[in-house]
């Protein structure tokens, strides 16, 4: 399999089987949100050639009324590498793809910023995270 085959592969199983989100993690009494990037699937194979290219973890989901499945998660810088490799190929989640990378740029931005600015910059990390959500919302029409 080529590079550009194995980026198109890995997008379409996002887009089918993939999701991003920022997660929000308690630190003390500060907030911090990570951009994340999630596959699951069924066969460990694709989820570890995943791992191998792009570092990350495998987990193990159990579900009470679904089947049991794996999943690999990117987080942060792995997570963009990942994101900008797959976007040319994406159809279904290229907007929050756009978005997530969008955040990472702009919460790469306000670390570097003055921490007096803490409740603004927890305010923009927001509505990133808003806006992720609600395009997993939007239903496309034929």
């Amino acid at each position: 399999m080529t590079d550009k085959e194995q980026l198109a592969y890995f997008a379409g199983l996002f887009d089918g089987e993939g999701c991003i989100y920022i997660s929000r993690q308690k630190q003390g009494k500060y907030t911090t949100h990570i951009l994340k990037a999630r596959i699951y699937n069924l066969d460990l194979r694709p989820l570890r050639m995943a791992k191998r290219l792009y570092d990350g973890t495998l987990s193990f989901a159990r579900k009470e009324d679904y089947r049991n499945q794996w999943y690999w998660e990117v987080g942060a810088r792995k997570a963009v590498k990942f994101l900008k490799d797959i976007l040319p190929y994406s159809i279904i989640k290229k907007d929050e793809i756009e978005v997530g990378l969008e955040f990472q740029k702009a919460n790469s931005e306000l670390h570097k910023s003055s921490y007096r600015c803490v409740i603004h910059n927890k305010r923009i990390r927001e509505a990133y995270r808003k806006d992720i959500s609600e395009l997993k919302r939007v239903a496309y029409l034929m």
